[in-house]
């Protein structure tokens, strides 16, 4: 526990390192794929219909990628691990309802997933939702500071 005390902030950079090249990875995919991310949902029951498919085909990839830029962003990293957190939750919720609820399920991956199955897909997910969870709590609160001429004023004051 020591150790993770003394190399917090690198063990961080770390984990949102590798969740922004996972997810800027998932989102270009899509994007390059794009019919075939569209047909993948446009055949998943949970989806119904073309419109829903189109809206999803272009605002999920749209927003992983967007995730994968605010993670590397230090202002914006606290966003972005939030954002990854619904992308995790909203992936997993929809692996979890095809696998148990979907009588066909859609499946036209071409990366290196492909020769895993849906419960294989499930694994990672998981994975990334728990360390994206972890992250989250080691990640450090905003401290407050007061402004410089605060400072200065009672600095002044505690003079005279």
């Amino acid at each position: 526990m020591k150790w993770l005390t003394n190399n917090r902030t690198s063990v961080i950079y770390t984990i949102v390192l590798l969740l922004s090249m996972f997810l800027m990875y998932t989102g270009l995919t899509k994007v390059w794929e794009g019919d075939l991310f569209y047909h993948n949902i446009i055949d998943s029951p949970i989806f119904g219909g073309e419109s829903m498919a189109l809206v999803t085909s272009w605002v999920f990839p749209f927003l992983e990628i967007l995730t994968a830029m605010a993670l590397l962003w230090s202002k914006t990293r606290r966003l972005g691990l939030f954002m990854a957190l619904g992308l995790f939750l909203a992936i997993t919720i929809y692996l979890v309802s095809n696998i148990y609820f979907s009588e066909s399920i859609p499946c036209t991956c071409r990366t290196f997933f492909s020769m895993l199955d849906w419960q294989g897909h499930l694994y990672p997910t998981l994975g990334c939702l728990v360390i994206t969870v972890l992250t989250i709590i080691l990640y450090p609160t905003k401290t407050k500071r007061t402004s410089t001429y605060k400072t200065h004023f009672v600095a002044q004051q505690s003079q005279e």
